[in-house]
Formats: structure tokens, sequence, C-alpha cells
């Protein structure tokens, strides 16, 4: 069974109704080179201890008509119907199960490309937070030929929305490509899977790539349930035909984020530590003013800071954010805030409310809370290292919600800030099978959840400083229909283009560290309160990429990724 037309032909396993063929009419290329390896899908349904318990689609009743396909099956207690429509170089897919059985779908493996075949030259990209590019998927960069204990190597997961910026990946070299996209509106979680398969016993030895898109969705006995619509398409030239096709369709419904003028026009934000995790103070609510002097310097009207709560930076998570009485408390922490704004510098305060060890968890499909991992290193409760489950995930359930809102209300406007920056909120995204938080699926919690809660702070936040700015750390089309801009360290690095050419109408800022800097001056003036303000390691620059200067149109084929090295920074010191 096929399906075909003047750019594409299409052929279907009759066994299993895998994709034995995706052939591209125009390239006159064959992207499939292990037929007999085409599976459909996966159904994951652990049974007590298996976990990894699935079943596969096997033995489809096919029916076609003119440009559409569908296959109905009858597995293990399940009813399944997959449905594929083939236009110009796209062939749209959708899955839809009943479950008839005893046991809970827990994960919905589709579409899935198997023994995609290489080509010469051909990379493998996404617009993911870590990596972007694979420029050999099937040489070193992928583990090379080892399969044994191993493997891992030879897979990559890529979460959308959350590391993976918009849901997109595409394999292809110069001439063209194969691609798969997630066109979803209710920004459905999907997890993009990649493997390179190494079948030694195969002579000669066989390598191939196999495409996946993974639904973490609950079907629990007597439910159904249809995929999101994922578009799979072959297309000419390189990733940015994937880009811009995805780009285009997400303009047609995507919401983008209204900035104050002052912010869109600004270059980016000076960026300092006021106390280390470990207790070390670098400045206090008196040198803010000077922290603003050095931030206009560099050329920038927005000052980012870190460590300026009770406990220092990355302490004392989800609580304790309240200014520290041994500076002078909330008086001290609001009259630099005022004189910083005198001299035109917005500071935005960290702030993270994803993470605790207390209440809200969010927790895994056997009921164990998912651990953070040791973010706090020097821990002003548990004053010890590698503390691994220290801090757990926390779900913006309802009673999250309440409490983030209360928080940010306190910091925004009781203690005058009237900015945010939102740390770890865009790389957050889990299946949540907390049952005191569920109120749709698992998979919904943290989707739903955020989208409620980010537009009630974003609200709060411009009810009360309709100039004010909220930034998210990491960046997506999700958190960024609500954030005027993000930061990290990792977007500038090794090859931006695929996240800037998709989201041009999102800004972000790259970490610039003064450390790093090695022309980085030293000289030093006399700072309020008689510190001495030193130019040197403790403070870094970030800068805008991403949207065009007022907020106006972008030109696609030059999205900003320029970065300044710009001089700046203050310690203080006693005399």
């Amino acid at each position: 069974m096929y399906l075909e037309n003047d750019v594409l032909r299409v052929a279907f396993d009759s066994v299993t109704g895998g994709f034995a063929s995706i052939y591209d009419k125009r390239l006159h290329r064959e992207y499939i080179g292990a037929p007999d390896r085409a599976l459909a899908f996966r159904l994951i349904t652990p049974d007590g201890d298996v976990a990894a318990r699935h079943v596969d689609s096997a033995k489809p009743a096919i029916t076609a008509s003119a440009n559409t396909v569908r296959m109905t099956y009858a597995l293990d207690g399940i009813d399944a119907e997959v449905a594929l429509t083939i236009t110009g170089g796209n062939v749209d897919a959708a899955l839809r199960v009943t479950n008839r059985g005893a046991l809970n779908i827990e994960e919905i493996i589709f579409p899935w490309v198997r023994g995609v075949a290489p080509h010469e030259g051909a990379a493998f990209i996404w617009p993911h937070f870590w990596k972007r590019r694979f420029a050999d998927p099937f040489g070193a960069v992928l583990g090379g030929d080892h399969h044994t204990w191993n493997e891992w190597t030879q897979k990559q997961v890529g979460r959308y929305p959350a590391h993976l910026a918009s849901a997109w990946c595409d394999y292809g070299n110069a001439a063209g490509g194969l691609a798969l996209e997630g066109r979803q509106q209710d920004f459905s979680m999907m997890d993009f899977f990649l493997h390179k398969i190494v079948e030694k016993t195969v002579d000669p030895v066989r390598r191939s790539l196999d495409v996946a898109i993974v639904h973490p969705r609950r079907v629990k006995p007597g439910e159904t349930y249809t995929t999101p619509p994922v578009r799979i398409s072959v297309h000419e030239g390189d990733w940015h035909a994937t880009a811009d096709a995805h780009r285009t369709w997400l303009e047609t419904w995507i919401r983008k984020p209204e900035r104050p003028a002052k912010f869109a026009e600004a270059i980016g934000w000076h960026f300092f530590f006021m106390k280390h995790q470990d207790g070390w103070e670098l400045n206090n609510y008196a040198d803010l003013p000077a922290m603003a002097e050095a931030a206009l310097a560099a050329g920038c009207p927005y000052l980012l800071v870190f460590g300026w709560q009770t406990g220092g930076h990355d302490n004392n998570y989800m609580y304790r954010y309240t200014p520290n009485e041994t500076w002078g408390g909330a008086g001290a922490l609001r009259e630099g805030i005022r004189k910083a704004r005198e001299l035109g510098v917005e500071i935005m305060p960290f702030f993270n409310g994803t993470l605790a060890n207390h209440r809200w968890e969010a927790k895994s499909r056997v009921g164990h809370p998912i651990y953070a991992g040791d973010w706090a290193r020097h821990n002003f409760d548990a004053i010890t290292r590698n503390r691994a489950m220290l801090h757990h995930e926390i779900a913006p359930c309802r009673e999250h919600r309440a409490y983030f809102l209360d928080t940010v209300k306190r910091i925004v406007n009781e203690y005058e800030f009237g900015n945010l920056q939102l740390d770890q909120i865009s790389e957050k995204m889990f299946p949540d099978y907390n049952e005191d938080h569920i109120e749709t699926t698992p998979d919904r919690v943290y989707v739903d959840g955020l989208a409620e809660l980010l537009e009630k702070t974003r609200e709060l936040l411009r009810r009360t400083h309709p100039v004010g700015v909220m930034i998210s750390e990491c960046l997506n089309d999700f958190t960024g229909q609500w954030c005027d801009s993000s930061w990290d360290w990792n977007i500038l690095m090794d090859f931006p283009e695929p996240t800037l050419y998709t989201l041009p109408w999102l800004m972000a800022s790259h970490e610039i560290d003064a450390q790093s800097l090695v022309s980085m001056g030293t000289g030093e003036r006399l700072g309020e309160g008689g510190h001495v303000v030193r130019v040197d390691q403790q403070s870094c620059i970030a800068r805008h990429f991403g949207q065009a200067r007022g907020g106006g149109g972008h030109d696609r084929r030059a999205a900003g990724h320029g970065l300044e090295h710009l001089q700046a920074g203050t310690r203080k010191e006693s005399r």
C-alpha cells in the first residue's frame, strides 16, 4: 500500500503499517534504508514491575482514498486507527487509541520513522537548548558504533515545550531533508526522540536512524485519545525549509508578548551577584546605585541581581524570598531600588518558584517525588554538598500557584522591584502523577498550570508597573507568550540559528561571564558608603537578540545572533 503525488511516494509495510519507503521524487532520494524495521507505533502499557511492557502495531486493516490511508488495529484489548494524509511533500499523521483493556496506556510512540538511511553531509538539527546540531549522527557524535552497555550515547531526547524551543526536527543536507513537526495549538507535551541503530548482525554492518515522537499521555481503561497533529515532510534545501514552514504556521496563531519600548530598545542587561550560595557577600543594598551606574556605563538600563534575598543565591527555593536584615531590610532595599530608578536603571530580581523541599512535589508514575538535583550546593538549611535529593520539582498546582503569586506580589510591589526574573520557568515540563494535582490528565498539569500562572503573574506585574518586565530562564514558544525576554548561558553557543530563525519575535540574552573576558579591566573607584567598587570578575553582561528594535518587523534571513563583550563588573570590599 502506498500514497503518491508529484512530489512524494510513501509506502507502508503490510505487516506493521510502518513506513517502508519515503521517496522524494524531486531529489530522487529514498529516506528509508531499513524497510524491514518498519513500525507505525508503540504503546507503553506497564504491568506491575514490568514498566517497559508495550504493544506494537501489527496486522493492520488498510484502506485508502485518493490522498489518505487509514489503518485499523485490534491489539491486546486496544483498538487503534492511524490516519495519514499526503499533500505536496507533507504527510499529516494522527493516531486514535481506545483502551478496552485492563492496563493503563502510559506513553504513545507515534509517528515512528524507523531505519532512516545515511546521506552524505546530512546532519540532525533541532532548536534545542543544549545542542542544536549533530553534524554527523552516524559518527562519533552519537556514540560511534558502540552497541553495548553504553548504547544510551546513541540516543537523544528533546522535550517540547521545555528545552526544545519549538516542535520540529530535521535530518538532511544542503540539497534536502526529512522533517517531523508537532502542529498542536494546545502546547501538548511531546518528546522528540532520535536513536542511531547499529546492526552488527547484518553483513555489512547496517546503520540507520530512528526518529519518533513520544506522547506522555495516560489513557485509562475505557478512555479514547487522539494524538496531536504531527507532520512528516520532505523538502528541498537545508533545515531552513523546515524552520520556515514551522514559523509561518506558528505566526498564524501564536501569541506574542507586548514589550515596553525601553526594554525592546535595550541591548541587554547588566548582571550582578550580591550574595553567593555559600554566603559570600559581594554587594549589599547600599551598592545598588553604584551597580546601576556600572550598568549604564556598559549601555544597559536594566540590572539583573542574584542573591538579593535571605540565604543568598540558589538557596531556600520557594521560600525566604525576603530581604536581608543585616543589609537594612526592606527599607534599605526599596531605597536602593529607588536610587537606581532615578538613575534610569530598572532592577530585575531573581526568583525561582519551581523548586522546594517541603510540598507540592510533582510525582513519577510510581509515586516518587521528581528530584531536582543538587542545585543549591551549599544550602542555608543543610550546609553540605552533594545532597542530590534535597530539592523536588514543584508542580504548578492550584495551591502552588496561589503561593507563587503571593510571593510575586511581595517581590514586585512591596519591595518595589517592579520587574521579575523567573528562574528555570521555561525548563520545567513534566507529566505529574500526583493525584492531588491532576485536574484533567498528568501530562496537562504543567502545561495548563503554567499557562494560568504566567498569565496572572504578567497581569499582576503590569497592573501596578505598566512598564515592568518579566524574563525567563531559557526560552520556548510556550512561555514566550508571556515573558518579555529570557536569559541563559548556552543560547548563543555553537549554532544558535535554528532557535533564532524559528522564533524571531522572541528576545533572549546570553550571559557573558566577566571571568571569561581575558581583557577585563581592573580600574577602581570609591563607591557609596566608602566601599571600593572594583571592576573585576563579579558580574556579567547579557545581550538581547531576536526581535528588531522597537518591537517592529524582523528580517527572517538575518535573525540577530551577535554578541558584544562589554566590560563591566563590581565587587565590594571593605577598606
